[in-house]
Formats: C-alpha cells, structure tokens, sequence
C-alpha cells in the first residue's frame, strides 16, 4: 500500500474486546502497533479493516 492515498470518514476505538467500538473525534496511530488505547493493538494482532467506498 505504499504511497497509497484515501480519505477518512470516522475512527473508532475500544480498549476493551467489545462488538462495536464509540466512534472517537481523534485517535494515535503507533507505527507497527496500531491505534493506542485499542483492546486490538500490538505488534501480535494484525487486525486492520479497510473499508472501499
């Protein structure tokens, strides 16, 4: 996906395992771990969701 271009409509995160996550204004990205404060980050959990529109 280098150099790969898109446009973000919502974030969401959980820091618990839950069935859906609240929709966040802003969230952190860490390289090679994911979004901070999700129950889903860390380098062991290769759980990404792209969505096509």
């Amino acid at each position: 996906m280098e150099n790969a271009l898109g446009t973000v409509i919502s974030v969401s995160r959980s820091a618990t395992h839950t069935f859906s996550k609240e929709t966040a204004p802003v969230i952190r990205l860490l390289a090679g771990l994911g979004v901070e404060g999700d129950a889903h980050m860390g380098k062991t959990t290769p759980y990404k969701v792209f969505v096509p529109l």
